[in-house]
This record gives C-alpha cells, structure tokens and sequence, in this order.
C-alpha cells in the first residue's frame, strides 16, 4: 500500500527539500488574477530540476489546477 504524503513548507525550505530528492511531485493552483508582484514561489536552485506533467484541470471559477511530477537526479 503506498500513502502519499502532502504539505506545503515554507518557502525557504521548498529549494532544499528538492535539491536532496525529497519531493516527488509538486501541485499548483493558478488563478486568473494578474497582481504585478509577489514573493516567488521558489528560492534559486543549484541545478534544473525535469518536470513532467501529470495532471491539468480546469475549474468552474476559472483556476487551473496542475501536478507534475519531479525527475530527482542525483
């Protein structure tokens, strides 16, 4: 049986928990709001990290959810 674990780190620790292999897949929700600003939602990584997409899927009120899944390499 595989149990799947989710949480949302502060952003400080999100570069991190990535780089040592630690997450398998990351989700957004984009909203179609246009602010002209913000706090990124990650710190500069050491290296490029291979995404691929696993899901995209729009709701009623306009937002779009997406999952991609992490290519760890190391």
């Amino acid at each position: 049986m595989s149990a799947t674990k989710r949480f949302l780190p502060a952003v400080c620790c999100e570069a991190a928990l990535a780089e040592a292999g630690l997450v398998d897949e990351i989700g957004f929700s984009i909203h179609p709001v246009l602010v002209g600003g913000g706090v990124p939602a990650f710190l500069p990584f050491s290296h490029r990290v291979e995404l691929e997409l696993v899901e995209g899927r729009s709701m009623a009120n306009g937002c779009v959810l997406v999952r991609y899944r992490v290519f760890n390499q190391g």
